[in-house]
């Protein structure tokens, strides 16, 4: 809230998360409901099973041997098989490389962090207008996660569309104009009941 208060937005805001970015939103939105006006979260989730503790093992292992192959391995798990299946050798090695320059063992912090998310206690202090974005082909986080997370949430609103779990790199045209949609609606219902 030290960032909220620093850019001046302490009257309310907006908040749109992706995956741990949508857990960190809505935790936010619970913890000070007074101040968040609306919530769009893309592939965020309630609370860690025991599937999703085995996966984010699974990548701190790899990360910790070889974070190339923990970025091979994230290739094909963050991307929809449709925009896999369109790219040749040579994108999806591009792809990879650019993984592999993010990876290194400060994601280890975040991934022990994914291991422990659980938002149920919280989630029904949530009073922002809110929007879960599923994407059809999420295999890290998947749709059926992201529908419990609307139905735990007041009010919320559940949206699927074509898409992995990467969704704001396959489609970044589609995922803002879904962000800007949302929000400028949401803009437009504040003013109108002001």
């Amino acid at each position: 809230m030290a960032a909220v208060r620093a850019a001046g937005l302490a009257e309310g805001f907006h908040l749109v998360g992706h995956s741990l970015g949508a857990v960190v939103a809505t935790a936010v939105a619970a913890r000070h409901p007074g101040q968040v006006r609306s919530l769009l979260l893309h592939a965020g989730w309630v609370s860690t099973g025991p599937r999703e503790a085995l996966m984010f093992d699974l990548w701190s292992r790899l990360l910790r041997i070889d974070p190339e192959l923990l970025a091979r391995l994230l290739v094909l798990e963050a991307m929809s098989p449709a925009m896999l299946a369109q790219a040749n050798g040579s994108q999806l090695e591009e792809m990879v490389a650019g993984f592999t320059s993010m990876l290194d063992t400060r994601i280890l912090g975040q991934l022990g962090l994914d291991a422990r998310i659980d938002l149920a206690p919280e989630l029904h202090a949530i009073r922002a207008a809110t929007l879960v974005l599923a994407s059809a082909d999420d295999r890290i986080i998947p749709p059926p996660h992201q529908r419990a997370l609307a139905e735990a949430i007041p009010g919320a609103q559940f949206r699927e569309v074509p898409g992995g779990h990467g969704l704001p790199f396959e489609d970044p045209a589609g995922f803002f104009h879904i962000v800007t949609e949302w929000i400028t609606g949401q803009q437009a219902r504040t003013q109108a009941t002001a």
